[in-house]
């Protein structure tokens, strides 16, 4: 058996999906999600199937051997690799809680089903393997929640390993899988609709045209997987592969099922797949009521219920504004127009939007308040309404205004939790915020001070704190204010992904306030290079793509900082570069 390990590297990932490059990183001879071909399989092309599996004997539990059609092996010389595997005892996941033997292979090929998974010890703190083939899928998959959780935990386990699960992708839910991180499949249920006449498309089987399409040939069978294959990794590249999810799933009801237990459990997970800064061109399109239980989508929503706090200052008068097409808000016509009604008045304000609830002025230029799109029709439905009014009534536990200005077009009566609720029109909005700031004796703030009121509440919401903030100063002009501490530039907001560039010498600073994730690694003799998965020690769990990740060496001298590549599950023997380097001390 040949135990050298595959040549992978990453182009592209979004949350558990990823495209892996197969073979020579300079010159990969394939890409996932890809085909794995089985015996009496048409032949295709090896840079959509790279791999094939056959069964080398009749005994029970099976044998198989998977080989290489190209080369994936270092050092990229031949056909490579050429694994066999025993396949192992099959329970069926009605049987999970029985502790019977499994013998199936562990590496280089991991052979799992859920009953192994929840009894075999001698998974535990393997070295990982290449390939793991999920012997159970088709049974495990009737089973929702079981079925989610079982492919999340495989995936965030094994970061470097390719994922099969024989016997259930096709062009209807290939989105769908490669979305939950698997990224090998079979043409077993194209063959099985095959023979039944039918042709299984993106959209499920159906019977041909044969006035357009002519007779059904398994050419226009593997057309289908090409053209979805395609898609998917351009919506992986392009951070959309959600959207097509979305539309792929409503082809069964179960599918929908276990995209809403898979939200559920990436939520609970405390979010370990998701970025928290993107650039201002990566668009959250929210057309699909779907979008409502997106993991990024819950976070904000109860972040802003649970932990939102206006500042100190600001806790007397709250004004409620519609959201704008243009984003971040501010930038609007309609925004600019609010602002020289409400001018520099002490007063909170929070915008109104659907899928997100309540968008605060100070947070509004995150993601993903400031990289959503909607369509608007002005009828707000049940949930929606739902969403808004827990959102504000959490806001209003912690909070008592003695009056709310309602500007956004949602209805909240003429009281709210309590609290006086003035509704008013662009004919009476300026009129009523003066009224406001007399009556409540409310000062005004200068620019510099509203601008820095926002970077502690951003730092708070990002970080859990803003104590690397303190005894820091404003200088230069708005909007592109520069942070100073001690006579030296310290940090500065970056407008391109919605983030604090820090300076080198605010290093020690961030490392001694714990504001930042950080990561402990082992260095390379004359390294100057990014950080990958081999240099890792240990890591904060907390590390989501596109963060400031301070690093340290093993005696924990701060060395440098980089900009995470991968979520900090990936982190744990992943493969590619994992951070680029921003700093070196």
């Amino acid at each position: 058996m040949d135990g050298v390990r595959l040549g992978l590297d990453i182009s592209a990932r979004q949350r558990h999906a990823r495209v892996f490059n197969l073979g020579d990183r300079k010159d990969p001879c394939a890409r996932t999600p890809a085909i794995i071909l089985l015996d009496d399989d048409v032949n295709l092309p090896e840079n959509i199937a790279p791999f094939i599996c056959s069964r080398i004997d009749d005994n029970l539990p099976p044998s198989f051997l998977i080989k290489g059609r190209a080369a994936l092996c270092p050092p990229f010389d031949n056909f490579s690799p050429e694994w066999e595997f025993i396949q192992g005892h099959v329970y069926p996941p009605s049987l999970s809680d029985t502790d019977g033997k499994s013998n199936g292979s562990i590496t280089p090929i991991l052979s799992l089903s859920l009953q192994r998974m929840m009894h075999d010890s001698n998974i535990v703190d393997i070295e990982h393997p290449s390939i793991i083939v999920i012997t159970d899928a088709i049974q495990l998959s009737s089973r929702s929640r079981e079925f989610v959780e079982a492919m999340l935990t495989v995936r965030e386990t094994f970061p470097s390993s390719l994922i099969w699960c024989p016997g259930l992708s096709g062009p209807d839910n290939i989105a769908f899988l490669t979305w939950l991180g698997v990224d090998l499949h079979d043409l077993s249920r194209t063959r099985q609709a095959h023979a039944a006449g039918a042709l299984l498309t993106s959209n499920g089987p159906r019977k041909i045209n044969l006035e357009l399409e002519g007779e059904l040939t398994f050419e226009l069978q593997i057309n289908q997987w090409k053209n979805e294959i395609s898609t998917i990794r351009d919506s992986i590249n392009n951070f959309n592969l959600r959207e097509l999810v979305e539309k792929r799933i409503l082809n069964y009801p179960k599918s929908v099922e276990q995209l809403r237990h898979h939200d559920y459990l990436v939520y609970e997970r405390k979010m370990k797949s998701s970025a928290r800064h993107v650039s201002k061109e990566r668009i959250l399109q929210c057309n699909s009521p779907l979008i409502r239980t997106d993991p990024i989508i819950m976070e904000w929503s109860n972040k802003i219920s649970k932990y939102y706090t206006p500042h100190k200052t600001r806790q007397k008068l709250l004004i409620l504004l519609p959201c704008s097409a243009r984003k971040p808000y501010r930038n609007s016509k309609s925004h600019r127009r609010f602002s020289q009604d409400i001018g520099n008045v002490l007063a909170t304000e929070i915008s109104v939007t659907s899928p997100l609830g309540l968008v605060p002025r100070e947070l509004e230029e995150l993601w993903p308040a400031s990289n959503y799109d909607i369509p608007v029709t002005g009828h707000w439905d049940a949930e929606e309404k739902l969403i808004v009014t827990n959102a504000l009534s959490g806001i209003l536990k912690r909070v008592n205004f003695e009056l709310i200005i309602n500007h956004s077009g949602f209805s909240l009566g003429s009281e709210f939790c309590g609290i006086n609720v003035i509704e008013t029109t662009n004919d009476n909005f300026s009129e009523e915020i003066q009224k406001a700031k007399k009556e409540l004796n409310l000062e005004n703030e200068t620019p510099k001070t509203k601008r820095m009121i926002e970077y502690h509440t951003i730092s708070n919401w990002n970080y859990g704190n803003s104590n690397w903030l303190d005894g820091s100063k404003l200088v230069g002009k708005g909007p592109h204010w520069k942070i100073e501490k001690s006579g030296k530039p310290f940090a500065r907001w970056n407008h391109l992904n919605s983030s604090f560039s820090f300076s080198k010498a605010s290093l020690p600073v961030l490392a001694e306030t714990n504001t930042l994730p950080f990561a402990k690694i082992k260095l390379p003799e004359n390294w100057n290079g990014d950080v990958f998965g081999p240099m890792i020690v240990s890591f904060d769990e907390n590390i989501r793509v596109g963060d400031v990740v301070l690093l340290f060496d093993e005696k924990d001298v701060l060395i440098g900082s980089g900009i995470a590549q991968a979520p900090a599950w990936e982190w744990n023997h992943g493969c590619g570069r994992l951070a680029k380097i921003r700093h070196r001390l």
